[in-house]
């Protein structure tokens, strides 16, 4: 059996410049983002005398159990699509995570579509960096959402803290950078108890004339390298402004208003935004470390520096 481990990731700067659009109108985008110690894992194997070798079926495990004798009856679109375009022969597929695989903000999807090319490629004994793999995952993912940026692919696969520029060309551009934020201030997530479609979402955004995200991102690498930390913060709180004005449908429930605007009084809090799209998931928070939260629906997430594995 081959299983295979993915994190999800965490955007702190500079989402929405990694859609087309923004990629096409400003020439770039970029951003800021870290892969938590949060995973999605794929585990795929053919039996020896069962039913892929024997009964020539694919069987499917995820929130629900499919078993099919072809790959176009398969209803999950991530499995079906990989599948068929890597001609995989009936097998058996596990896919599990450990955060909510629907409208979490965490490109969960994403991280699936990087373990599964990588579990394929270990099946048919091919052998793929991390990069080809989450190249790979991309222009599939892509195909069944189009309106799919780059930082969430190109996030998970490649783990670690970093800068990642993206063109409309070529694959992006990494920039690792120090840790050292992270011994002064501590990620925490919340869940808002919303899930949305995220497509839903960026269908609304609208690209805004003057290039603010790539400048802004450029300066929260500078502020990072000389451990301007508390300038930094600001910078992901300016973000998260510019990111709310894209588009209404970014914080449209009156629940996550609320959430939004206790937040920024809550004790020791010192920067949070939603992740992803917006409208649902998880809000992303920032504690200093000698005023941490005790509140128990906020968890507490650490660095994880892997890919694909």
């Amino acid at each position: 059996m081959i299983t295979i481990a993915c994190p999800v990731r965490i955007s702190l700067v500079g989402g929405s410049s990694d859609l087309d659009a923004y990629v096409d109108k400003h020439g770039k985008g970029s951003v800021i983002s870290f892969t938590p110690k949060i995973y999605t894992y794929v585990s795929i194997y053919k039996d020896i005398l069962g039913r892929n070798t024997l009964g020539q079926k694919y069987i499917v495990n995820y929130s629900q159990r499919e078993e099919v004798s072809s790959v176009g009856d398969i209803k999950n679109d991530l499995v079906r699509l990989f599948f068929k375009k890597e001609n995989v022969t009936p097998c058996s597929v596990h896919m599990t995570s450990d955060v909510f695989s629907h409208g979490s903000g965490l490109a969960v999807s994403s991280s699936y579509s990087c373990g599964l090319v990588k579990a394929i490629s270990e099946l048919k004994e091919e052998k793929i960096s991390d990069i080809e793999c989450t190249a790979k995952a991309h222009f599939l993912e892509k195909l069944i959402n189009p309106l799919l940026g780059q930082q969430d692919i190109f996030g998970c696969g490649i783990g670690g803290f970093k800068k990642i520029e993206f063109t409309s060309q070529g694959l992006p551009k990494y920039t690792f950078l120090p840790t050292s934020f992270f011994e002064y201030y501590v990620p925490y997530l919340i869940y808002t108890g919303i899930t949305r479609n995220s497509t839903n979402v960026l269908k609304s955004v609208t690209v805004p004339d003057t290039d603010t995200f790539n400048p802004l991102v450029s300066e929260s690498e500078n502020m990072i390298m000389n451990g301007n930390f508390e300038k930094f913060l600001k910078l992901i709180k300016d973000g998260w402004v510019e990111k709310k004005r894209t588009s209404k449908d970014v914080l449209a429930d009156k629940s996550l208003q609320d959430l939004d605007g206790w937040l920024d009084k809550y004790p020791g809090c010192v920067a949070h935004k939603l992740c992803g799209a917006g409208n649902g998931g998880f809000f992303l928070c920032f504690f200093e470390k000698n005023r941490l939260p005790t509140d128990k629906n906020f968890f507490k997430v650490t660095l994880s520096n892997t890919g694909v594995e």
